[in-house]
């Protein structure tokens, strides 16, 4: 890929970034509900299309047809119970990080003796478990959505800086080039003295 394919790819990758970051945290429950809807269509839409390939071929993948059946029924219920599938997400998030913060706790008190950074490993195992217990007391559904779009823009502040070196580079190139291109129009003339008699 070119300087000039990788800037405008890299644009484009930023505009999106900005838009779901800044969505994200404008409407972090609804446009979690828009994913969700969107995920659930592109999932029966999915299924529809194994079905009509497995229909059309005659294929005779009972199992194909079957998860195809599946995925289609799935699509739709995520579609219809959007809301309530997103009400899932802090639960099984808290439910992931109360388990790393209570497994990291354990490992290092266990191999505290072989890990001289234990206290610090027990202690962000402990802000975990309070950070997983404030997902499900608090309304972790916004912070979770917070979080989405913070880590979204955050990685769109890296490619911004990542397009701003692109530039430079691409300049520098063009600057080598034109003096690449200046040395050669120089035209080499040599001096050959005569001698009169």
């Amino acid at each position: 890929m070119d300087i000039k394919s990788q800037k405008k790819s890299l644009l484009i990758q930023i505009f999106i970034e900005l838009l779901i970051g800044v969505l994200f945290l404008i409407f972090p429950t609804s446009f979690q509900n828009f994913i969700i809807y969107v995920f659930g269509g592109i999932v029966c839409g999915i299924g529809i299309i194994s079905l009509v390939y497995t229909i059309r071929m005659r294929l005779p993948l009972y199992s194909s047809f079957a998860f195809s059946i599946l995925m289609i029924i799935f699509g739709v219920l995520m579609m219809i119970f959007n809301n309530f599938v997103s009400s899932l997400i802090p639960v099984f998030v808290s439910f992931f990080i109360l388990i790393r913060g209570l497994t990291k706790i354990t490992t290092n008190i266990i191999n505290k003796s072989f890990n001289k950074y234990w206290l610090v490993n027990i202690v962000l195992g402990g802000l975990m478990i309070v950070f997983s217990i404030v997902l499900l007391v608090l309304d972790g559904q916004n912070i979770i959505g917070y979080l989405i779009g913070s880590a979204v823009l955050l990685n769109c502040l890296f490619d911004i800086f990542s397009l701003f070196s692109i530039w430079n580079l691409d300049k520098t190139i063009d600057k080598i080039n034109k003096t690449v291109d200046r040395s050669d129009d120089i035209i080499d003339v040599t001096y050959q003295e005569h001698d009169e008699k």
